[in-house]
């Protein structure tokens, strides 16, 4: 099985070749060679190599915008969440692929002689790490593997361990209402690195201020600045939601992520939930760049 996987149109082979060996010289095993063997089947041998990936690379030019196979393998990319997009041309990539952030190599960007990567080359090595990081998913039947079986302790003592429970519960809220942060202690820049499910690795951004008494702000998603909405403090928890827009099946959906950021240790720790269904809840955390 291959780490990557480069999907690209026959005419940018020079530029695959080019990126294969800057993936290999890291260690990582590549799959990018299209000359398949005699008495193999084309199509089944690059099915294979795809649905094994861990990661996949497409390479947007203007051939391969208008490859019906290379579409199809982003396209499986995006499906598995595991799609890093790299423009090695001006181009504009097909509807479904336009909201996510890619980088713009050339082939003398990928290629480096002094075997130190460049800016650009390095934050797709970036990406590709971060990617290859992150755990296998566990598979439906692991998760009914991993279901533990219904209690047969008695009835009295769950009914202790919940009554035990609520009152931690309760003692927690009465704690946290008593430590609850001021909304002074959010205002100023926030920054910090976000690694989306889908493989899109940026820099995301926000900034709180007060107008009156109450708190305001805005903030980036995808690198796109948007106004915060619904903001408000509860239980010493910041929250708000961001309104965005997803292209499906040539549609656009609007959808909402809905944000919990708690201060901890001079970092705000951040709690995002997707209202499309099937996304997990993405967590990473914000360091101050400016204070009010």
């Amino acid at each position: 099985m291959s780490d990557i996987f480069i999907s690209y149109a026959r005419e940018d082979r020079a530029v695959a070749q080019a990126m294969a060996a800057a993936l290999d010289s890291r260690g990582w095993s590549v799959w990018w060679d299209r000359e398949i063997r005699s008495g193999e089947a084309f199509d089944r041998v690059i099915e294979e190599a795809l649905s094994r990936a861990r990661c996949v690379i497409v390479l947007w030019s203007s051939a391969s915008i208008s490859s019906r196979w290379v579409r199809a393998e982003a396209a499986e990319g995006l499906r598995r969440k595991c799609l890093i997009p790299i423009f090695i041309e001006d181009v504009r990539p097909p509807l479904a692929f336009r909201r996510l952030h890619a980088e713009r190599l050339t082939e003398v960007d990928i290629t480096t002689t002094s075997g130190v990567a460049n800016a650009p080359l390095r934050k797709v090595l970036e990406d590709v790490a971060a990617l290859l990081d992150r755990p296998e998913r566990v598979g439906a039947a692991d998760t009914v593997a991993a279901r533990p079986t219904a209690s047969k302790r008695p009835v009295r003592r769950r009914t202790v361990f919940l009554l035990a429970a609520a009152a931690l519960v309760l003692a927690t809220m009465v704690g946290r209402a008593w430590l609850a942060p001021s909304p002074n202690a959010y205002l100023g820049v926030w920054s910090g690195p976000v690694q989306y499910s889908w493989g899109v690795r940026v820099e995301e951004r926000f900034e709180f201020s007060l107008t009156g008494e109450q708190i305001a702000g805005v903030g980036t998603f995808l690198t796109v600045s948007r106004r915060l909405e619904r903001l408000r403090i509860e239980d010493g928890v910041l929250q708000f939601s961001i309104d965005a827009d997803a292209t499906t099946d040539e549609r656009v959906v609007p959808f909402r992520l809905d944000y919990s950021m708690s201060l901890s240790d001079e970092r705000l720790n951040v709690r995002v939930t997707d209202s499309r269904a099937g996304y997990r809840p993405l967590v990473f955390y914000l360091t101050p760049i400016g204070r009010q």
